[in-house]
């Protein structure tokens, strides 16, 4: 019994090598059918299995070797090459490497991958796939090459598949789609102007956010810029409609067009005299004054106190009158108001200033870069203060005014939604970073101000105000004076 089942064990033993065989010799035979003659139908016995009859013929040994190698390479082959990702409209390059290859030494014949995407190259000597791809998709093609220093014919000729992957272009994915022409409060999309004046050119541009273009909604910001050609004072004045709010639209172009007669009444009334008036005595005053100038000081302070807070008040009771005419929600009218006066004077540059909400104001002097205020935030991100809410007037609004003067002429006076300074500076700290004020002040300088001619200007300011920033896609307003 136990001779038996040992007899068993050498049988079974002896399929699995047949078996074994069986498969190793199909694949020689494969490869060499001219040079191997076996006969897998001989019956072998249990005691005969060592004479399998294969007989090799007259083998090649070079040839030998190399169709080994692709027998060894043959698994090898089957993995596949990720090249980097690029993206549509973007200089894109990479490599053929050993570390990608997985040999380290390799000779490239050929890569069909480049022909199959529009815009790349392929340098066969470097292995590198460069250029600026024009059209998205996951790309495959093959990688012909030898493992070896050079085309000789005793390397073996490999195959790898390639696959890149380009991405569109995330500024390509959103819509454009046109506001109601039924709504009311119809507004354009863009819009730009320039004012020039023998001391300055007062640029201002507003564009409809990539937000509100994705879902056909209208611009909210609005601006104003204005020279008072009797008084020679230069109004500038930038509004940000808030969102969330459905005729946010129209508040801001209100407070901004409010702000304008309530300047320019005020402009033409005994007490701006006197203001004026008083700005020139303060600010030639000698050192030795200095009890005479405190007192001008405080009277001064009063004076600009009453002028830009009566004529913010202003804008925001008429922006209310309009939404009890309309029966509507005052909130839905909420927007911000930043504004600045400028005049030069034998002394220097006075700039007066009123920031509600967020955005900015900046004078730029001296290579230096001065904020007139802080940015209104709310209890959460994001949130801010709308010139729609009284309380604003009730506490505090000293904070939100300012007078300065400056005695060299200030290279420019920029106002800002906060569709331009958050994608630029990020948070209220970031306002301080005199590196990002720079490359703001570069960029502008570059793209629009080094033009010369007034729709130049325009067309390139607009143009510049679409500039791509991840996550920033609200309206964008500016105004500069230069």
């Amino acid at each position: 019994m136990k001779e038996q089942l040992v007899n068993m064990e050498k049988g079974t033993l002896i399929q699995q090598k047949i078996q074994q065989l069986e498969s190793i010799i199909s694949e020689l035979k494969e490869l060499f059918p001219e040079e191997v003659e076996i006969d897998l139908n001989t019956e072998i016995e249990e005691k005969q299995t060592e004479k399998i009859p294969i007989k090799l013929k007259k083998a090649n040994t070079n040839k030998t070797q190399e169709d080994m190698a692709k027998i060894r390479t043959k698994e090898e082959d089957n993995t596949q090459i990720l090249l980097d990702n690029g993206m549509v409209g973007k200089a894109y390059s990479d490599k053929i490497t050993a570390e990608l290859i997985g040999k380290e030494q390799f000779f490239i014949l050929e890569l069909s991958l480049s022909s199959k995407v529009e815009g790349l190259e392929f340098n066969i000597e470097t292995g590198e796939i460069s250029g600026t791809p024009k059209s998205a998709g996951d790309f495959i093609g093959t990688l012909c090459y030898k493992l070896g220093e050079n085309d000789d014919e005793k390397y073996p000729e490999l195959n790898k598949e390639v696959l890149i992957t380009i991405n569109p272009d995330p500024n390509s994915l959103w819509k454009n789609l046109p506001t109601d022409e039924n709504a009311p409060y119809q507004k354009d999309n863009t819009y730009a102007e320039v004012i020039s004046t023998e001391k300055h050119k007062i640029i201002g541009a507003s564009i409809r956010g990539r937000s509100h273009a994705h879902i056909g909604s209208f611009r909210d910001d609005h601006f104003i810029n204005f020279v008072f050609e009797e008084s020679q004072w230069t109004l500038q004045a930038v509004a940000d409609g808030a969102g969330s709010a459905k005729y946010s639209r129209q508040g801001s172009k209100i407070a901004c067009e409010t702000l304008k007669q309530g300047v320019e009444d005020y402009l033409s009334g005994d007490d701006f005299k006197s203001l004026e008036e008083n700005l020139v005595a303060y600010y030639s005053k000698t050192e030795q004054e200095d009890e005479e100038k405190e007192n001008l000081g405080r009277t001064l302070s009063q004076q600009v106190y009453t002028f830009l807070s009566q004529t913010s008040y202003e804008s925001y009771k008429v922006v209310k009158g309009f939404a009890e005419d309309k029966q509507q929600e005052l909130k839905d009218f909420s927007t911000t108001l930043l504004f600045t006066l400028s005049k030069e004077f034998e002394f220097g540059t006075i700039v007066l200033s009123t920031w509600i909400g967020d955005g900015v104001i900046c004078v730029y002097t001296n290579d230096k870069f001065e904020t007139l205020g802080e940015p209104d935030g709310g209890e959460y991100a994001g949130q801010t203060r709308f010139l729609t809410m009284s309380s604003i007037f009730q506490e505090g609004f000293e904070k939100r005014i300012s007078l300065n003067c400056y005695k060299e002429k200030p290279t420019a006076i920029i106002l800002m939604t906060d569709g331009i300074s958050d994608p630029y500076f990020e948070t209220d700290e970031g306002l301080k970073d005199g590196e990002k004020w720079e490359s703001l002040w570069n960029d502008l300088n570059d793209a629009v101000l080094s033009k010369s001619e007034e729709e130049e200007f325009k067309s390139s300011m607009i143009d510049w105000l679409g500039f791509p920033s991840k996550g920033h896609h609200d309206d964008r307003t500016i105004s500069i004076l230069s």
